[in-house]
């Protein structure tokens, strides 16, 4: 506080009233007290920052374990997917390949695409068959 009672000093050397340099040295303390941060303001502001940085590394380190986690679950149902397509894609090959023993010619494949075709347009028919009677029953409840 030295500077105080040097500026103190100052302002009376220069004829300023006694009154009225005590009113600027208040006037400046108070201002100093409300403006700078002393040494053990700053050392409570440390203490608060660094509990604060250690809560954070705790959350990021749970963060980064739980995301670990997550990732080998992933990664384990990728494998099973992968596993489980593969063994249907091996399937189809084989369906495909005994397809290929079956027809010996191409009247035989012809005559089986044909059986197909038409049980294909006899499930459509029933599909239509039964889509309407359902939206007909819906007609007749609504009116």
């Amino acid at each position: 506080m030295s500077v105080v009672y040097s500026l103190y000093d100052a302002l009376v050397s220069i004829n300023v009233p006694d009154a009225k340099a005590k009113a600027v040295i208040d006037a400046m303390e108070r201002e100093m007290m409300d403006k700078l941060a002393t040494k053990a303001d700053l050392n409570t502001f440390r203490t608060e920052v660094s509990g604060e940085f250690k809560l954070v590394r705790q959350e990021l380190a749970s963060m980064r374990e739980a995301l670990s986690k997550d990732i080998l679950t992933v990664a384990h149902d990728l494998t099973h997917t992968r596993e489980f397509l593969s063994r249907d894609i091996k399937g189809l090959t084989d369906g495909f390949q005994s397809l290929d023993k079956k027809f010996a010619t191409k009247a035989d494949l012809a005559e089986f695409g044909e059986r197909l075709t038409t049980k294909l347009y006899t499930v459509l028919a029933s599909s239509v068959v039964l889509n309407c009677t359902i939206v007909f029953g819906m007609l007749k409840l609504l009116r």
